[in-house]
């Protein structure tokens, strides 16, 4: 089943921290999951598109990969790597 998250930022340590995000998350298989996230600055009329997927290598480690969207910009920028929750 998938997760719809959806919510409001404010962030007043940096000068354009206000937005709004929306997003879902589905499981491909027991150790998987895919989602997609569009994210709004409602300050600077920035919007950012993101993809990511997580794979579980255990049950406190998992390994990620992410790749992000600017479209105020065209700014690009991917990630990947490992996390683990103590």
């Amino acid at each position: 089943m998938a997760k719809v998250v959806s919510g409001y930022v404010v962030r007043e340590t940096e000068a354009a921290g206000k937005g709004v995000y929306a997003g879902a998350v589905a499981p491909v298989d027991t150790v998987a999951k895919v989602g997609a996230q569009h994210a709004r600055n409602t300050e600077t009329d920035v919007n950012a598109t993101e993809l990511f997927a997580n794979y579980a290598l255990s049950k406190r480690t998992s390994f990620y990969v992410d790749f992000v969207k600017r479209n105020g910009d065209d700014r690009k920028s991917y990630g990947i790597g490992l996390l683990h929750t103590f």
